[in-house]
């Protein structure tokens, strides 16, 4: 830390020979699975070119050495359990001595050559051949624990940072192949390092330290967790940035609207129903069983980053900007058909939270929880989700992928032509048949009919699967319809002001004119089952709200 150099010099000290088992440990690693691939030919790198293990140093702290040094012929024995330096001592040995430096340095041993006394070397082990042995001497193997040791050993998976190649990683090795003759683990993750958000080392001196305890203060536990298992491949340099992981923390939120959804639409009269689906019903199904399928194989093969990235991309672009847009309607309260929609998107909800638990655990316990639960029984315990091939439908998925691009393209048409998402249009253009899946189309982009086709003389957004066109003129029946679904949309949003729930019913009141009266006349119905009314009343009044049409307007009360 001072900056001042190190000197060097040569001492006397205990080393084992790597020779015998060197080929073996090189064996052995062929039989490892490395993660990244690389990390296999760098540790046989090390492994060929391993020289004789030191295993001593000379400090107060540690491991004593056993090897003791008769004063008289010097005859060198190391004494190999605590019963033998029981039988070999000058003196009783207490069971319950403290087998450090402090009382060990005091037994002293006959020497069976001369009758000489033996004294124990003064050093202590390296704490590197400490940690080699960790796997069996933390479980007091082979004196206690055989039957744990036996069927947890070897190990899955070992997880540390790429420095450890020449650290750790060959510690375990050295010792394993020399009292097992085999590795001591399954599989090897190697982390990066991860530095500032310039990428740079992270230092005091710079000034430029992210704190674990400030970012998860910011973050929360979850979003950090999310952030390292979606941002970069775990033995990837990763730069650290807040900005970054706050995009993954709107990814939270989204899911966590999707619960809020389902869980304002479901308080009254739901029963659970997965008949008569629908063909948006059909497709999310496809997709989360698709997204299991994926995250299980991803996971299975510590992929972390690609599972982050799949379940984010079901949350975000199928579950909540595609299937919840789609379903609005059907889910809404007073819906016929309410059930179904709304039973797929629990399971959608709850799957979710299974595959999302070994990540972000925090939300996924509380999304289960709120869905399933008593409280007795943990998402963890809830058993991983397997992937139902019989719904996975890949054709549908791949019409849906098609339509949703043609539908980027009809609503960059839209913003084109000026005109309002709520005003619909009479008919879009596209490059080639997307099956069931118009149905996003013609929901998404409110327009009543999907052709394909080329009409040039249309408002036309180039896609990268080809020209979309849009037609964008407007007949009465349209503007007629436009203007309700505006009117739709105040009342909506004044409800919602008023934090209103959504099962409440209002008695509502509209100022007599002749465009309120048409369009009462024309869409009464439809509009007292959108807004939740039990009665509609046209007639003269003051006050209220005013919406406005060109030169026309329309005032509304409840």
């Amino acid at each position: 830390r001072c900056k001042s150099p190190l000197i060097f010099r040569l001492t006397r000290q205990w080393f084992l020979s790597v020779d015998e088992i060197k080929d073996k440990m090189i064996e052995e690693n062929e039989k490892v699975r490395w993660l990244p691939e690389f990390g296999r030919k760098r540790f046989h790198n090390w492994l060929k070119d391993a020289v004789d293990l030191c295993i001593s140093r000379q400090r107060y702290w540690g491991i004593p050495l056993p090897i003791w040094v008769c004063e008289k012929c010097g005859k060198i024995e190391v004494v190999g359990s605590f019963e033998e330096l029981k039988r070999r001592a000058k003196t009783e040995v207490l069971e319950d001595i403290d087998l450090h430096k402090h009382q060990v340095d005091k037994i002293v041993l006959k020497c069976f050559n001369c009758d000489g006394e033996m004294r124990r070397v003064a050093d202590v082990i390296d704490v590197w051949f400490d940690s080699g042995i960790a796997p069996w001497a933390s479980l007091g193997y082979p004196y206690r624990n055989r039957e744990i040791f036996e069927r947890l050993w070897p190990v899955d998976l070992v997880n540390e940072s790429q420095d450890q190649i020449r650290g750790w990683f060959y510690s375990l090795m050295f010792t394993s192949v020399a009292v097992f003759d085999r590795a001591p683990y399954k599989a090897i993750a190697m982390n990066g390092w991860v530095l500032d958000e310039k990428g740079e080392k992270m230092s005091k001196s710079l000034g430029n330290v992210v704190w674990a305890k400030d970012a998860l203060e910011k973050l929360g536990a979850d979003v950090l967790r999310l952030y390292y298992c979606w941002e970069s491949s775990p033995w990837e340099q990763q730069n650290f940035s807040f900005k970054i992981a706050e995009e993954v923390k709107a990814s939270l939120n989204i899911l966590w609207n999707a619960l809020i959804f389902f869980e304002t639409y479901s308080k009254e009269n739901f029963s659970f129903s997965l008949e008569n689906l629908k063909v948006e019903d059909r497709w999310i199904l496809s997709r989360l069983n698709s997204t299991i399928k994926e995250v299980t194989s991803h996971l299975e093969n510590f992929e972390f980053e690609k599972a982050g990235k799949k379940i984010l991309n079901f949350v975000v672009e199928d579950l909540s900007r595609t299937y919840v847009k789609l379903i609005r309607d059907r889910a809404w309260i007073y819906s016929s058909e309410r059930n179904v929609p709304l039973s797929v998107l629990k399971v959608c909800l709850v799957n979710t939270a299974k595959i999302l638990a070994p990540i972000s655990p925090f939300i996924s316990e509380e999304i289960y929880q709120r869905l399933e639960g008593n409280y007795e029984k943990s998402v963890f315990e809830a058993g991983w989700p397997a992937a139902d091939e019989k719904l996975i439908d890949k054709k549908l998925e791949e019409d849906f992928e098609c339509a949703r691009e043609f539908l980027e393209g009809i609503l960059a048409a839209r913003e084109k032509a000026k005109i309002k998402i709520r005003q619909p249009l009479r008919e879009a253009y596209i490059p080639f048949d997307v099956g069931e899946a118009s149905v996003l189309i013609k929901t998404l982009a409110n327009v009543k009919k999907v052709k394909v086709g080329m009409k040039e003389e249309l408002v036309e957004v180039e896609t990268k699967f080809g020209k979309v066109y849009l037609n964008a003129n407007l007949d009465e029946e349209l503007r007629e319809e436009g203007i309700f679904r505006e009117l739709v949309r105040a009342i909506q949003e004044e409800r919602k002001r008023r934090k209103m729930n959504v099962w409440e019913k209002i008695k509502l009141r509209i100022g007599e004119n002749e465009l309120a009266l048409k369009i009462v006349e024309k869409f009464g119905e439809k509009l007292m089952e959108e807004v939740g009314a039990e009665s509609i009343l046209v007639e003269k009044m003051e006050g209220g709200k005013e919406i406005e049409f060109g030169k026309e307007k329309i005032s509304f009360d409840f």
